[in-house]
C-alpha cells in the first residue's frame, strides 16, 4: 500500500481578525454573537493584590444548571417559550455529543433552536433544513433551524404538530442551561424549577476558579502610535504561554521546545492569570470586561487582556456559523486593554470543507 503524501494537502486557514477600537467603544453588541462561552481567562501584569470580589465576578450568581434526558419536544410548550424565551436570555447546548458524527442541539439568546444532525436522523427527521457546509460534497450531515419565537408555533396547529413530531423523533440529549430574565427581580433558577416540575432530574452547576502567577517574565510592548497586526498576533502568542504556564527562556540558543518573548520587550516582576470554567452568558462576560477595563484604567496598567473560548462541540459559533469540526473547534475572542485604546480580536478556525 502506498502512503498518501501528507505534505502535499493544505492546510485550513484559520482567520485572526483584529479590529482597533477606543477602550469605552467595546459594547455588547460585539461579545454577544459569541453565543456559547466555557473558558475565560484574564491576564493582569504587576498586580500583587486585586480587590476580592475581582475573582468572584464569573462565580457569584453564574450558576448554570444540566439538565438529563431532554426531551426537545418540551422546549415547544406555550409555557417555557413564554416565560424563559421572549421574557430572557437563553443559552442551551447539548454536553456528551461530538459535532463530527452525534447529533447535537443549543438554542441561542435569539431564541434559535440549532440541531446538527446526522443524515440517518435527518431523513426520519421531517423538517427542512440544510446540508452541512463541511459536507456538502457527501451531504451527510444536516443543520436544522427552528425559531422558538414563531407566532406560527400554536397548540393543535398542524405547523407545531410537525415539528413536536420531528423533535421527538430524536434521541433524549443531557444538556446544559443558563437563562437570564429581563427583569432583574426574577431569579435564573426558575428556569430549573420549570425542568424539575414536569419530572426532570436538574442538576446545580457553578463555575470552577483557579490562577496562577509567573514571576520575572518579559513582556512584548505595544505601542499604540506604531503597533501592527503581526505585533498583537505575536502578543496574543505571548499570552497564550502566559496562560498555560509555560517555559520562557530569553536564550536564542536555548532548547526548541522553549519560548523566548517576542521583541520589543519590558521586564516585569509577575504576571497574573486568572481563569473560570462553566457556561457563560455573553452579559455575564461583558461585566468581566467591564471590570477589567475599568481596573486597567484606574491602577494605570500598561495592559490587561481578556481572552474568552467557546465550546468545541457547539453547532454553531456565532450568528448562524457554523463549527469547523474537522480541525478543531477552538475558537475565541481576545480583548487586550491600553489606557486609551482596545484590540479587539476575533480567532476563528478555518471553514474548509473536505471529501
Amino acid at each position: 500500500m502506498q502512503n498518501p503524501e501528507v505534505w502535499s494537502f493544505s492546510e485550513p486557514q484559520p482567520s485572526f481578525n483584529v479590529q482597533r477600537i477606543g477602550a469605552a467603544q467595546l459594547s455588547l453588541k460585539q461579545v454577544e454573537k459569541f453565543h456559547f462561552n466555557h473558558l475565560v481567562s484574564v491576564v493582569l501584569p504587576d498586580s500583587f493584590k486585586l480587590p476580592d470580589q475581582f475573582a468572584n465576578v464569573l462565580v457569584n450568581d453564574c450558576e448554570y444548571y444540566k439538565i438529563l434526558d431532554l426531551n426537545l419536544a418540551a422546549l415547544l410548550g406555550s409555557k417555557f417559550r413564554q416565560n424563559f424565551i421572549k421574557k430572557g436570555k437563553l443559552i442551551l447546548l447539548s454536553i456528551g455529543t461530538r459535532i463530527d458524527c452525534d447529533n447535537c442541539c443549543a438554542i441561542t439568546s435569539t431564541g434559535s433552536l440549532i440541531l446538527s444532525l446526522t443524515k440517518d436522523s435527518y431523513q426520519r427527521f421531517g423538517l427542512d433544513g440544510k446540508v452541512s457546509h463541511f459536507t456538502k460534497r457527501n451531504k451527510d450531515r444536516y443543520i436544522v433551524t427552528i425559531d422558538l419565537t414563531d407566532p406560527k408555533l400554536v397548540p393543535e396547529k398542524p405547523f407545531y404538530k410537525r415539528t413536536r413530531a420531528a423533535l421527538q423523533s430524536l434521541e433524549k440529549f443531557n444538556v446544559i442551561i443558563n437563562w437570564e430574565a429581563h427583569e432583574e427581580s426574577v431569579c435564573p433558577s426558575s428556569v430549573a424549577k420549570f425542568f424539575f416540575d414536569i419530572g426532570y432530574k436538574v442538576k446545580l452547576c457553578a463555575p470552577k476558579f483557579q490562577s496562577h502567577i509567573v514571576y520575572s517574565v518579559n513582556t512584548p510592548t505595544l505601542d499604540e502610535a506604531t503597533v501592527e497586526e503581526s505585533d498583537v498576533v505575536d502578543f496574543v502568542e505571548w499570552l497564550g504561554m502566559v496562560c498555560l504556564d509555560g517555559h520562557f527562556s530569553e536564550d536564542l540558543n536555548a532548547y526548541a521546545n522553549q519560548y523566548t518573548t517576542p521583541e520589543p520587550n519590558v521586564a516585569l516582576g509577575q504576571v497574573r492569570t486568572l481563569q473560570w470554567r462553566g457556561f457563560f452568558h455573553s452579559h455575564q462576560i461583558m461585566k468581566l470586561i467591564d471590570y477589567v477595563r475599568e481596573f486597567n484604567q484606574n491602577q494605570d496598567k500598561l495592559w490587561s487582556a481578556v481572552y474568552v473560548q467557546g465550546f468545541s462541540d457547539a453547532p454553531v459559533i456565532e450568528a448562524k456559523e457554523e463549527q469547523s469540526y474537522y480541525t478543531n473547534g477552538d475558537n475565541g475572542n481576545i480583548c487586550i486593554f491600553k489606557k486609551s485604546h482596545c484590540w479587539f480580536c476575533k480567532f476563528r478556525r478555518g471553514a474548509k470543507q473536505y471529501k
